[in-house]
């Protein structure tokens, strides 16, 4: 065993051997690219069955195959975004100008992925529950469907709203389709993501990029609470100049 002082008088040493050593860089968290085919990990119910924001990638691979089979439900000829990256902790980085970080929940257009980060959807799933995150994923596919539809670009803040708007329409449709597959605890599911969108209304004013609480939650229904054949009809009137419907990717 080695006595305390010889132990101190080595650590000593090795101090003055490396003072004046460059210091090594942290090491980046790194991106973790999601899979749509690998299964879920757990069996039944979401809610309350993660306990860690490190096993948020084990929840979203679990929701993510529902939201990729709707948009193949819905439009057989668009492929789904280009990969489903989750973005840890300790993350800071840009992909074709779009900044990622922990906190993001976004579509980049450019490389048409969408990334989801670990803070962001933590939150959301202990703070409204196991369907809010999934629901958020719909709106960002929904905001692939509006690029590859190649919908005219807003040129204000304010014209921005109603292709968030639309996205909200679209989360909604995934809804209604998630009901017909027998996916959700309808009461419970629903109660958690209007409290997501809730939180995530924008006051009026003219730099307003997303709707209010009332448009945002009226939009979610247009879709969710639609009677036609295929929910996403209802979501034509935001951007009515490219029916997200009846167009074919461009």
């Amino acid at each position: 065993m080695i006595a305390a002082g010889v132990l101190m008088l080595s650590m000593a040493a090795c101090v003055r051997e490396v003072a004046g050593a460059p210091t090594a860089a942290p090491v980046q968290a790194e991106l973790r690219p999601l899979s749509v085919t690998s299964g879920c990990a757990v069996e039944g119910d979401l809610e309350g069955r993660f306990s860690a924001p490190g096993q948020m990638p084990s929840y979203l691979e679990c929701v993510l195959p529902g939201v990729v089979q709707w948009l193949g439900s819905v439009y057989q000829r668009m492929p789904p975004p280009e990969a489903f990256v989750f973005v840890p902790r300790g993350f800071t980085g840009n992909d074709s100008g779009c900044e990622l970080n922990a906190t993001v929940l976004q579509y980049c257009k450019p490389s048409r992925t969408v990334y989801f980060g670990e803070q962001a959807v933590w939150e959301q799933y202990t703070t409204f529950g196991d369907a809010a995150p999934a629901v958020i994923a719909a709106h960002e596919v929904t905001h692939h469907v509006q690029e590859l539809l190649r919908m005219p670009q807003p040129t204000v803040p304010n014209d921005v709203i109603r292709y968030e708007n639309q996205a909200d329409c679209g989360a909604g449709a995934f809804m209604a389709y998630a009901r017909e597959q027998g996916w959700l605890s309808v009461a419970d599911d629903v109660e958690d993501l209007a409290g997501s969108l809730q939180a995530a209304g924008e006051d009026d004013g003219p730099e307003r990029t997303h709707g209010t609480i009332d448009e945002r939650l009226r939009s979610f229904d247009l879709a969710y609470l639609s009677k036609t054949a295929q929910p996403m009809a209802a979501c034509v009137p935001f951007v009515p100049e490219v029916p997200i419907i009846t167009a074919q990717p461009r």
